[in-house]
């Protein structure tokens, strides 16, 4: 088999027959080649401007040489650099259009300079050699990755194991996304790092997809958000997010949309849930959060026109705001915490607003480190006008800092709609136990210790 030191040496190699081989020894470029005839496959040629798979014959004008592998195809073969400073966007943009190929690799040691997107309009694989070793940066505020798909009907899209950098000093970013998705069904992203865009992860009109261990940091805006409609069934687990306004934001119609094993971390606000209508089916509903921490953020849970929201065996800790706020922007309905622990360490652990409907805690821990003002807070608030609530099965404790401690464990405002307060463990706050101003509504207080 003869080597040839580049593609223009390639290209002037007679083959005595169709058929033969030869092995291309050029910097980032190398691997086998076949001549084949070249009429057949015009149209890929021409998809190929920098010979990635192609290399017409010089010699032979009937001939092309074709190139041979198995497995994913390097962008190196596009002319991609992967230095860091040169530009390789229309390299690669130009390998992911080629449909000779559907999966591909960015290369251990890779960081890949883009000045404008890498767009993806099919179905395909891109993946790396790990979230340091493969990266793709950007230096101004667009987005690195803009996955947008032709119909529902195009499905599987991968992406895994590659990091997103904004290389703009943090806090810059003004716009762009780590990865935007728009139209992505049945997808999965797995081991990816995304750090100082404006949006980690942007979804629109996405479904069925899966996010598994995803990484964010520093991103202005929020990490990861779904907005525009139509974004459901849509699974995120194993996720670090820390820094930005927003670490998750869910806006307009996210439908049965699932978190696990994640944590949010140092953001302004933790989890963020808005609706421009809150029409059935056009505000987020029936999203579940399972083992998920909400750490040291500003404010924690901030939502407002969505329903059918469970928090299963989480945590929710702020400062110096307060842990979650339900129902005060906007309404919101049956919203459950179950098994999930709020550790007061600013203002309260909750307040359930005045415009929150049917908000129930179920086996929960309220633990109380006191306040900024000894007495001037109370761990569990149910704001005056807010609608029918429960807690069953909770325990309040005061927390070992002793002289700041919460003025009530729990205080309900005035109202008429029914309540019931049920086998709770209460330890004493500042003031009392429990301040009730709701008259003249219907409630039951059973079984409780402490009250």
């Amino acid at each position: 088999m003869p080597c040839v030191a580049d593609r223009e040496a390639l290209a002037r190699l007679r083959p005595v027959r169709l058929g033969v081989r030869a092995k291309l020894v050029e910097a980032l470029r190398c691997g086998e080649f076949v001549a084949k005839a070249k009429a057949p496959l015009l149209e890929q040629i021409a998809a190929d401007p920098y010979q990635a798979f192609y290399v017409p014959s010089t010699a032979d004008r009937e001939l092309v040489w074709v190139r041979d592998y198995m497995g994913p195809a390097s962008l190196d073969w596009s002319g991609a650099q992967g230095d860091g400073v040169t530009d390789d966007s229309a390299f690669i943009n130009a390998m992911l259009g080629n449909s000779h190929a559907s999966w591909f690799r960015i290369e251990d040691g890779r960081t890949h300079l883009l000045s404008e997107p890498i767009r993806i309009g099919r179905v395909l694989t891109l993946t790396g050699a790990g979230v340091h070793g493969s990266v793709l940066m950007v230096k101004t505020s667009i987005d690195a990755i803009h996955a947008a798909l032709p119909s529902g009907a195009e499905t599987g899209l991968h992406l895994a194991d590659f990091g997103v950098v904004n290389a703009m000093p943090d806090g810059a970013a003004a716009g762009g996304d780590g990865i935007r998705l728009h139209q992505t069904y049945l997808a999965k992203l797995s081991n990816i790092r995304i750090v100082n865009c404006w949006n980690g992860l942007h979804a629109t009109w996405s479904a069925l997809t899966n996010v598994d261990t995803i990484h964010i940091l520093g991103c202005v805006n929020a990490g990861l958000l779904f907005d525009g409609g139509n974004n459901f069934d849509i699974r995120v687990t194993g996720f670090t997010i820390g820094g930005g306004t927003f670490a998750i934001r869910m806006d307009d119609m996210c439908d049965e949309m699932i978190f696990t094993d994640g944590v949010c971390s140092s953001s302004r606000y933790a989890l963020y849930t808005d609706a421009t209508n809150y029409a059935v089916n056009l505000r987020p509903e029936f999203c579940r959060f399972a083992r998920v921490s909400f750490d040291s953020c500003v404010n924690g849970l901030d939502l407002a026109k969505c329903t059918d929201f469970v928090f299963d065996a989480c945590f929710v800790s702020c400062r110096p705001e307060n842990g979650a706020e339900i129902g005060i922007r906007g309404p919101t309905e049956n919203i459950q915490f179950v098994a999930t622990t709020f550790f007061n360490g600013a203002k309260s652990a909750a307040i359930v607003g005045a415009r929150a409907d049917d908000t129930d805690f179920h086996a929960c821990k309220f633990v109380s480190n006191g306040t900024a003002q000894p007495n001037a807070y109370d761990t569990l608030v149910f704001a005056d006008g807010c609608g029918s609530f429960s807690l069953s099965q909770n325990r309040f404790r005061p927390g070992w800092d002793v002289a700041s401690t919460p003025r009530h464990q729990v205080r309900i405002g005035s109202g008429t709609a029914p309540y019931s307060i049920i086998g709770n463990h209460f330890a004493r706050g500042g003031a009392d136990v429990l301040r009730d101003e709701r008259v003249g509504s219907e409630r039951a207080l059973l079984g409780n210790v402490g009250l």
